[in-house]
């Protein structure tokens, strides 16, 4: 392992909606994979701002003219430096599903950062046919800004995977996506249950982080046929912000993690005003994990979520 090794897993705030920066530093470079970048439309007010944490997190705004801000005293403009900025920070950005609360501030994204890679698995426009949910609630204002955006990218900076694509690997971490397969449309015409499920791996330390974006009970299935040694993972973020329609009893028991996170918040339908997305039940399911030792973490009760790697206890720290 590199003498200078970071992993931090950031879980935003952004309501009911998904936003997760996975943050990786090793001797030579910083890595930041925005995972989505999506929140629900509600009143709700406490949400992240994804520019300003990005920005803290040593990404450059394109936009910021001078890292000299003036300050006048007794009549002289003294000229004082800002906080440095990492040019050696890399930015890519992940879409696992083409639904507005996960892609709503891609185009902000685009705006004010230079995106190293855009990667993908499906979009809206690869879909023979689509449902009538989709096409007129999740899809029907905000896809046209979301398509605009990734126009704008290049053959070399837009990228589609699949299932056992590797997405990021050197000698310290692998990124590898497990879900879905080419075939997608022939099992399922389904945005949710063809998100892009990614699996996080820290090779010397044989930790295991698996991000399940909006997929159900269908991909569940589908992935636990595909890799049948994959177990007792340390850290899942659960499947469609804890709905009904994810996380079946075999999944959990299989899965076994050690830390539990649930992206969610205010629904759209409750004005901001309540959270009637996640399931008690399926939240009690996941509680029971670990014979009752899980630990869960939900954005909705906490606000935003970093999982950081501590080498010392070979462990995962939670601040919040």
């Amino acid at each position: 392992m590199s003498k200078t090794f970071l992993f931090v897993l950031h879980c935003l705030y952004v309501g009911e909606g998904d936003c997760t920066i996975f943050e990786y530093q090793n001797d030579k470079k910083k890595y930041l994979y925005c995972i989505d970048f999506g929140s629900n439309i509600s009143l709700i007010q406490r949400k992240a701002d994804v520019v300003k944490y990005l920005e803290k997190l040593g990404c450059k705004n394109k936009n910021t003219k001078s890292n000299i801000s003036k300050k006048t005293v007794n009549g002289c403009t003294e000229k004082k430096p800002q906080a440095t900025v990492n040019s050696n920070v890399e930015l890519n950005c992940l879409l696992t599903h083409p639904h507005f609360d996960h892609y709503q501030y891609l185009n902000l994204l685009h705006r004010n950062f230079n995106i190293n890679k855009f990667f993908y698995s499906n979009l809206y426009d690869d879909y023979p046919k689509v449902k009538f949910v989709d096409r007129y609630f999740n899809t029907f204002k905000y896809n046209k800004k979301v398509r605009e955006v990734v126009k704008t990218f290049s053959k070399e900076q837009k990228q589609q995977v699949f299932s056992d694509d590797i997405i990021l690997k050197d000698d310290n971490i692998c990124m590898k996506v497990l879900w879905p397969t080419k075939d997608y449309k022939k099992i399922n015409n389904d945005f949710n249950d063809n998100s892009m499920v990614l699996l996080i791996t820290l090779l010397e330390k044989n930790k295991n982080i698996i991000l399940m974006a909006d997929a159900g009970v269908r991909a569940e299935k589908e992935i636990m046929q595909k890799y049948p040694e994959l177990k007792d993972v340390d850290i899942i973020k659960i499947g469609h912000h804890g709905n009904s329609s994810s996380s079946s009893q075999v999944f959990i028991d299989k899965m076994n993690p050690k830390i539990v996170i649930n992206s969610t918040g205010p629904h759209l339908l409750s004005l901001g005003f309540m959270n009637f997305h996640t399931s008690r039940k399926v939240m009690n399911s996941w509680q029971r994990a670990r014979n009752g030792e899980a630990k869960i973490y939900t954005t909705y009760k906490r606000g935003d979520i970093s999982v950081i790697y501590d080498e010392k206890s070979n462990g995962f720290i939670i601040k919040q």
